[in-house]
């Protein structure tokens, strides 16, 4: 399978197996059938694998710790809606929330998850690249779990999570070191080199 083919081409040349944006947007983010199993395994390695699962309930205790302290909430990349779902059961009812991802397939499947069990929240859901977007919110809380290592330049997108976010506000990111996928483009070589990346980018 695809991911299979992607770990033995790492093996092989040390190199991700997908270099530019549009050849994920293309075979993945738009293909419904790639992007409902990638996202529903996802899913499921939040609870089957140990280390997404602490970074499921780490993020848990983040949003709880401050939760009288964020009147708004983004989230970059939702994918299977389960940190969104998460965060909207923890935060008041009149917090603004909004849910960016580039997959109109990932950000269907978090509008039915959070549709299934809220009705009525007014979310702002938006289906594009957040580096194409000019948002002129400034945020409390937001969120970008595994999203750094499946774009070109990480820095372009850290820059702008640090121009988003409030004086005070908090961000949640997480990706990934040494980790081909079928659609990871940055390659991580080292958690220190996401420090230094992070720090760089005033975060």
């Amino acid at each position: 399978n695809d991911m299979l083919r992607c770990q033995i081409k790492f093996m092989k040349t040390g190199k991700y197996p997908v270099s530019k944006t549009q050849e994920a947007v293309d075979n993945v983010y738009n293909n419904k059938t790639e992007m409902l199993s990638y996202m529903i395994g996802l899913a499921l390695s939040q609870y089957l694998w140990n280390t997404h699962y602490e970074m499921f309930n780490h993020l848990t205790s983040e949003v709880k710790k401050n939760k009288n302290k964020i009147n708004s909430y983004l989230e970059i990349g939702p994918g299977h809606g389960l940190f969104l779902k998460n965060a909207i059961d923890i935060l008041n009812d009149d917090v603004k929330v909004t849910a960016i991802d580039i997959s109109p397939v990932s950000l269907d499947i978090s509008k039915s998850i959070i549709n299934h069990f809220y009705p009525n929240k007014e979310v702002s859901f938006i289906n594009e690249d957040v580096l194409n977007l000019n948002l002129d919110s400034a945020y409390d809380f937001i969120v970008m779990g595994e999203v750094i290592e499946h774009v070109e330049n990480p820095k372009l997108l850290l820059n702008k999570i640090e121009k988003l976010l409030k004086t005070n506000g908090k961000a949640f990111i997480s990706t990934c070191v040494n980790c081909p996928m079928i659609d990871h483009l940055y390659h991580f070589k080292t958690v220190n080199e996401i420090r230094e990346m992070l720090n760089k980018c005033g975060l």
